[in-house]
C-alpha cells in the first residue's frame, strides 16, 4: 500500500474505510513486527477520529498504548514534542533533564530506543504509539522521531501518526519517503467528504430517507468536514432526526462547534482575512484565491495572499487550492455580524463571478429589497426553468427568493406570489419532503386561502419515510364547502392522498377511500381548473391512476380477479393520454407490476420499455414512478440476467430516495444486498440489508417486497446455516405481504431439502402450485428445480430427473439452469454408476453460476466436484495392481480378449478382475471407467 488516497465504498465514508483498514492492519500485526501508519488530511477531514479508533482498539485488545497530542504554541520550543512523549511514557522521564538545544538529537534517539528495548524485555504486550497533530512537531524533536520511528517499527512497535495536508512539515515529508522503502509502512490521505459520503454518515445516524434529502444541505453547512458533520448531528436530538420537518425548522446551529475551533474575533482580523472568512461562509463549497481577489477589488479591500489564510480561521486545501472556513459551523455567526450592505456587495460580486442558477441566486441575495419588478422577473425565470426541465433549479431559486421576500414587509403580496409559485412547483415534482422548512410560511395563510391550505396540507401530510400523517386535517379540508372549481380539484387531490394512506394501512380501509376519491374526480371529468398552475391535475388521468393503484394493491393482497385482462385494459387507456401524463405513466407501471407478478415476463418487459420512454417526458412526477426500477430489477432477476441488474442497480438506488415511493426505498437496497450475498460479498450485503430494514419502518406492501426477506435469509444461511435461515423465512411468512411470495416459499423448500423435512416441503409445494393457479402464472418452468427436490423427497428419483432436465431445456433463467444442473448432479452422485453424469452436471453448474456471478453457488458446485474427484481417487487406490491394469486398459476401450493377450492371462481371469474393479469403483458398466480412471 503506497500513498493510498482513501476512497469511499458503498455506504462507507473515507474515514470509515480508513478505520477498517487500520483495524485490519493492526489485527494482523505479529509481536515481532511493527507498523508505521501515517494518516494525512485537511483539518476536520477525520484524521483525529482515525487516531481515536486506533487508541480504542489498543485498549480493547490489551496493548500498551501511548497517545501524544502536540499543540501549536510549542512548535518553536526545542524538544517540546519529545518532552510530551517522555512525560507520557514514565520510563523515559529521566531524559527530561537532558532535553536541551545543545543535546545531539540522534543521541537522544538512541536513548529512547534503548528504553524501548528495556520495555520489550519486561512487558510482552504489543505497544502502540499514537501521535496527533504531527504538523506541530518542533524541528529538534522531528529529528529524534525520524530516528526512533524507523528503528522501533522494525523492533515490533506500532506507530499511528496524524499529519495535516494544510501544514506540511519536514517530519511528515520524511516519513512519507519512508513509506516507499519500509514494507510495513503505510500512508493514507483522507480527502474531504463528498456529498455521497455525507449522505452515508447521516444515513447511519438518521436513516437513508433523511440522508438523501439532507445531504446537500449538511454538506454546504459543514464544508465537507467529517468532524463538522458529526458535530451537526450531535447537536440535533434523536427526536428531530426522526422527522425531516423538525430538522428543517431548526434555528441556527451555532451551538454545534467543531471541537478545538478558536473563537472568532473579527476586530483582530486583517481586512483580507475577514473578507476571506466572509466569502468562505457564503461559499461552503470553497473559494478560489482568484475569486477572493476579485471580490476584494469590488469592495476596495487591499488583497494579500499572505494574510488571506491563517490556518485557524481560513484554511487552504492543498489538494484543490480552495479556501474554506476551518470551522464551517461558525458561518451563521460570522454572517450575522457582517453588515448587510457589505454582504450585498459580496453577493453582487459573486453573481458576476458565477454562472447559471448560482449567479441568479446570488443576484437575488444582492438586492436591497424584493420589489414587484424583481418578483415578476423571478416568477418568469422559474417558469422558464421548469418548462425546460430544470424544476430543481427553479425550486432552489424560489426558495432563496421566498426567504429574502419574507424580510420585506413592504411587499407582502410579492412574498405570497413567490411562495405560491414555489408551492406549485414542488407539488408538481411530488417531493414535498425536500422542503419541509416551508411549512411555517404556508401555515400563515392556510386558514384564509384554500390554495395555501392545500399546499400546507400536502406538506403536513407527507412526512419522512414516506409515511402519511395528519388524517384529521385531511378530513377537515375535504369536508369544507367548495369555494370554486379549483378548490374542488384540490379537495379531490387530497382525497387521493387519503386513498394512498389507506393502501398503506391495509385492504380493509381501501373501499371507503376509493369510493370518495372516485366520486370527487368523477364529478370533475368534464371540467378543468381555472388556475393555470393547477392544470397538471387532470380528472380523467387521476381516475386512471387511481384504478391502476387499486389493481396493483389488489394483486399484492391476493384479491384480484382477471388481473391480466385488467392490466391490458390499463395499458390501452394509458396510451390514449399524451406522453407527458404522469397518470398514464402510473397506469403503465401498475400494469407491468401486475403482469410481472403473474410470470408474463415478455409482456411486462414491453410495458417497461413504453413507460421508460414516457418517463423522461412526464410533466410532473408519477405517484409510483419508482416502481419502474423495482419492476425492471425483478424482471431481470426472473430472466436470470444478472448483468442487467448490476448495470441498473446504482442509478436505481439513488432514484429510490428521490420521491415519495417508500416501497422502492426498501426493495432496491434489498436487490443490491441479495446480489452481493450470492456473489459472496457478505459484509457489504449486510450493510445494504440494514438500509432496507431501516426504510421498512411501516411494513409497507408492494411489488417484490419479498426481496428484503430473501436477502436476509441468504445472508443468514451463509453466516449461520440452513436452520437459522428457515427461522427468518418462517417469521416473514407471518406478514400478509409475504404469504403469496413464490420466491420465499421456494427458498424454504430448498433449505428444508437440506434438513430432510420432506413432509413440509410437499406442503409448501402445494402452496406454490395454488399460487400458480390463482395468478394464471406462465413461468412454472422457473420452479422446476423445486419440483424436482420435492419428488426426490417422495422417492420419485426418475420423475425428478426428468423435471430437472425439463428445467434445463425450458427455463429462461440462467440461474434456474444452473440450479437444475446442480440438483441433477447431486442426484446422479448418489446413484451407483452415476459418477460420470454427476461430474458433467457439476461442471455445467459451475460454468453457469460463474457466468452470472453467483460465486456462493459456484463454490458449492466446485466443492461437490472436488469431493467426487477425490472419492474416485480413493476408490482407485483400493484396486489391486492387476485390477488396476485391467481397468486402465478397459477404460481405453480394449476388449477382454485384447487385455488377456496384452497381460498374458486368461479371458476368464480378465472378467474376474473386471468385475471386482467395477464393484470397487462404484460404476455399473465399463463404459463409465474413463470418468474414474481418466
Amino acid at each position: 500500500m503506497r500513498d493510498f488516497v482513501v476512497r469511499s465504498e458503498p455506504l462507507l465514508t473515507p474515514v470509515q474505510v480508513a478505520e477498517r483498514v487500520l483495524i485490519e492492519t493492526l489485527s494482523k500485526t505479529d509481536a515481532e513486527d511493527g507498523n508505521l501508519l501515517t494518516f494525512r488530511g485537511m483539518p476536520g477531514s477525520g484524521v483525529d477520529r482515525v487516531l481515536q479508533t486506533a487508541l480504542e482498539y489498543a485498549r480493547e485488545n490489551g496493548w500498551l498504548d501511548f497517545f501524544v497530542t502536540l499543540v501549536p504554541w510549542e512548535r518553536e520550543v526545542p524538544y517540546s514534542a519529545l518532552e510530551r512523549v517522555c512525560l507520557k511514557m514514565s520510563g523515559l522521564r529521566y531524559l527530561l533533564e537532558e532535553l536541551s538545544p545543545e543535546r545531539d538529537p540522534v543521541d537522544l534517539g538512541r536513548q529512547v530506543l534503548k528504553s524501548l528495548d528495556e520495555h520489550f524485555d519486561q512487558d510482552e504486550r504489543k505497544i502502540l504509539m499514537i501521535f496527533d497533530h504531527l504538523e506541530y512537531c518542533d524541528p529538534l524533536s522531528s529529528v529524534v522521531f525520524r530516528y526512533i520511528v524507523m528503528r522501533a517499527t522494525a523492533r515490533g512497535a506500532n506507530f499511528v501518526l496524524g499529519d495535516s495536508l494544510a501544514f506540511p512539515v519536514d517530519l511528515g515529508d520524511e516519513l512519507r519517503q519512508a513509506v516507499y522503502t519500509e514494507p510495513n509502512a503505510h500512508l493514507f490521505v483522507l480527502p474531504e467528504l463528498s456529498a455521497s459520503d455525507i449522505v452515508a454518515v447521516i444515513g447511519q445516524r438518521a436513516g437513508t430517507g433523511i440522508a438523501i434529502g439532507e445531504g446537500e444541505r449538511v454538506r454546504r453547512l459543514t464544508g465537507g468536514r467529517f468532524e463538522a458533520v458529526n458535530a451537526y448531528l450531535n447537536s440535533v436530538s434523536e427526536e428531530h432526526l426522526a422527522d425531516l420537518a423538525a430538522i428543517r425548522t431548526l434555528p441556527s446551529l451555532t451551538s454545534a462547534r467543531m471541537p478545538g475551533a478558536p473563537p472568532l474575533r473579527l476586530a483582530e482580523l486583517s481586512e483580507t482575512m475577514r473578507l476571506a472568512a466572509e466569502v468562505c461562509a457564503l461559499q461552503p463549497d470553497g473559494v478560489s484565491m482568484q475569486t477572493l481577489k476579485l471580490v476584494s477589488n469590488r469592495l476596495g479591500v487591499p488583497f494579500s495572499v499572505d494574510t488571506a489564510v491563517d490556518g485557524n480561521i481560513v484554511v487552504m486545501n492543498s489538494l484543490t487550492g480552495m479556501l474554506h472556513l476551518y470551522d464551517p459551523l461558525s458561518a451563521p455567526d460570522l454572517l450575522e455580524r457582517t453588515d448587510e450592505g457589505r454582504l450585498r456587495v459580496i453577493h453582487s460580486a459573486l453573481a458576476d463571478l458565477t454562472f447559471g442558477n448560482e449567479s441568479r441566486i446570488q443576484s437575488v441575495l444582492a438586492t436591497p429589497t424584493i420589489d414587484q419588478q424583481i418578483v415578476t422577473r423571478i416568477l418568469d425565470t422559474s417558469a422558464d426553468l421548469e418548462a425546460n426541465g430544470n424544476a430543481q433549479e427553479a425550486l432552489e431559486l424560489l426558495d432563496v427568493a421566498v426567504e429574502r421576500a419574507r424580510t420585506c414587509p413592504e411587499n407582502v403580496n410579492g412574498y405570497k406570489q413567490l411562495l405560491r409559485k414555489f408551492g406549485h412547483v414542488f407539488l408538481r415534482q411530488f417531493s414535498p419532503v425536500q422542503y419541509q422548512e416551508r411549512i411555517g410560511d404556508f401555515a400563515k395563510f392556510a386558514e384564509s386561502d384554500a390554495d395555501f391550505g392545500f399546499m400546507y396540507l400536502c406538506l403536513r401530510t407527507v412526512k419522512a419515510h414516506g409515511r402519511l400523517e395528519a388524517r384529521d386535517l385531511r378530513l377537515e379540508y375535504m369536508a369544507q364547502p367548495a369555494e370554486s372549481v379549483d378548490h374542488e380539484f384540490m379537495q379531490a387531490e387530497i382525497s387521493r392522498l387519503e386513498l394512498l394512506s389507506a393502501a398503506q394501512t391495509g385492504p380493509e380501509t381501501i373501499p371507503a377511500a376509493l369510493q370518495d376519491v372516485q366520486a370527487r374526480f368523477g364529478a370533475l371529468v368534464d371540467r378543468e381548473p381555472d388556475d393555470p398552475e393547477l392544470k397538471w391535475i387532470n380528472a380523467r388521468g387521476r381516475l386512471l391512476s387511481i384504478g391502476s393503484l387499486v389493481l396493483a394493491f389488489s394483486v399484492v393482497y391476493g384479491v384480484a380477479t382477471n388481473a391480466d385482462e385488467e392490466a391490458r385494459k390499463l395499458v390501452g387507456h394509458a396510451l390514449e393520454f399524451p406522453d407527458e401524463s404522469s397518470d398514464a405513466l402510473d397506469a403503465l407501471t401498475a400494469a407491468g407490476l401486475v403482469l410481472g407478478s403473474m410470470g408474463r415476463i415478455d409482456e411486462a418487459s414491453e410495458i417497461v420499455s413504453m413507460a421508460r420512454a414516457r418517463h423522461v417526458r412526464a410533466a410532473s412526477a408519477a405517484l409510483i414512478g419508482g416502481q419502474l426500477d423495482v419492476l425492471d430489477l425483478d424482471l431481470a432477476q426472473r430472466r436470470g440476467d444478472w448483468d442487467a441488474m448490476r448495470s441498473m442497480i446504482d442509478d436505481a438506488y439513488v432514484r429510490a430516495f428521490d420521491g415519495m415511493d417508500m416501497p422502492t426505498r426498501i426493495v432496491v437496497p434489498a436487490f443490491k444486498s441479495w446480489l452481493l450475498a450470492v456473489d459472496s460479498t457478505r459484509d457489504e450485503a449486510e450493510r445494504y440489508l440494514t438500509v432496507a430494514k431501516d426504510a421498512d419502518k411501516y411494513i409497507y406492501p408492494g411489488h417484490a417486497m419479498d426481496m428484503m426477506v430473501l436477502a436476509d435469509a441468504e445472508i443468514t444461511r451463509l453466516r449461520d446455516g440452513a436452520e437459522a435461515a428457515l427461522n427468518v423465512l418462517e417469521d416473514a411468512d407471518a406478514l400478509s405481504r409475504n404469504q403469496l411470495s413464490r420466491r420465499l416459499l421456494g427458498m424454504r423448500i430448498e433449505l428444508l431439502a437440506q434438513t430432510g423435512d420432506h413432509e413440509t416441503m410437499a406442503e409448501l409445494w402445494n402452496r406454490i402450485q395454488a399460487i400458480h393457479e390463482s395468478k394464471g402464472a406462465q413461468d412454472t418452468a422457473e420452479f422446476a428445480w423445486l419440483e424436482g427436490l420435492v419428488l426426490i423427497g417422495r422417492g420419485e428419483t426418475d420423475a425428478a430427473r426428468e423435471v430437472f432436465a425439463g428445467g434445463i431445456r425450458e427455463a429462461r433463467s440462467k440461474f434456474v439452469h444452473a440450479k437444475c444442473h446442480l440438483q441433477l448432479a447431486n442426484l446422479y452422485a448418489g446413484e451407483r454408476g452415476g459418477r460420470e453424469s454427476a461430474m458433467e452436471h457439476f461442471k455445467q453448474a459451475r460454468i453457469a453460476f460463474r457466468a452470472i456471478g453467483a460465486k456462493v453457488y459456484e463454490d458449492e458446485a466446485v466443492d461437490q466436484l472436488q469431493k467426487l474427484t477425490s472419492s474416485g481417487q480413493e476408490r482407485l487406490a483400493a484396486l489391486t495392481p492387476r485390477e488396476r491394469q485391467v481397468a486402465t486398459l478397459a477404460a481405453r476401450g480394449w476388449r477382454n480378449k485384447e487385455i488377456a493377450r496384452e497381460l498374458s492371462i486368461g479371458v476368464a481371469t480378465v472378467a474376474f478382475h473386471m468385475s471386482n474393479a467395477l464393484q470397487k469403483l462404484g460404476v455399473a458398466k465399463r463404459s463409465e471407467l474413463s470418468s474414474v480412471i481418466g
